[in-house]
């Protein structure tokens, strides 16, 4: 990455943001699950959400290693 361009870079990030994706329903399962796995629970500190190990990181979302149903 270092050695990419600032032109490359912008269109990199055109790319991948100029996109448009068009939901037209739910999925044919009767619930929708996030992705199982992640950085466990016991390395957070759940009150700020940051890392017991590397301090002034932090974890939110399907990064964490919590299951549960979203309905889709």
């Amino acid at each position: 990455w270092a050695q990419t361009s600032r032109k490359e870079l912008n269109r990199m990030a055109n790319e991948l943001t100029a996109h448009s994706i068009s939901i037209t329903g739910k999925g044919t399962f009767k619930d929708e699950f996030v992705t199982c796995g992640g950085v466990s629970l016991n390395s957070v500190n759940t009150k700020t959400m940051e890392s017991k190990s590397v301090p002034g990181l932090f974890f939110a979302g399907e990064i964490l290693d919590i299951d549960g149903i979203t309905g889709g």
